[in-house]
């Protein structure tokens, strides 16, 4: 895929939106630009290589400020854990 949105942290793994997501936001703002994502907390351990080598471009470019976990039950739509 030619998507210039993934050139920089890598191709999202087929079938998991949350780091195309992610590298979406991250593409769309200036360089003093802030974004937020709320995702389920499977996000920030996902085993598959691709997500990892993402993660750690994200950390090592200093994409990253803070991670946080928010607690289940939160939202009326789904009882599980979520984060930002």
């Amino acid at each position: 895929m030619d998507d210039p949105r993934f050139k920089k942290f890598g191709l999202p793994p087929q079938g998991n939106a949350n780091y195309a997501w992610l590298e979406h936001i991250v593409s769309k703002l200036s360089s003093k630009g802030k974004g937020a994502c709320i995702l389920a907390n499977g996000s920030l351990s996902s085993s598959g290589k691709d997500e990892k080598t993402i993660r750690e471009k994200f950390v090592e470019a200093n994409v990253v400020d803070a991670v946080i976990e928010l607690p289940d039950k939160l939202f009326y739509t789904t009882g599980i854990p979520a984060c930002i």
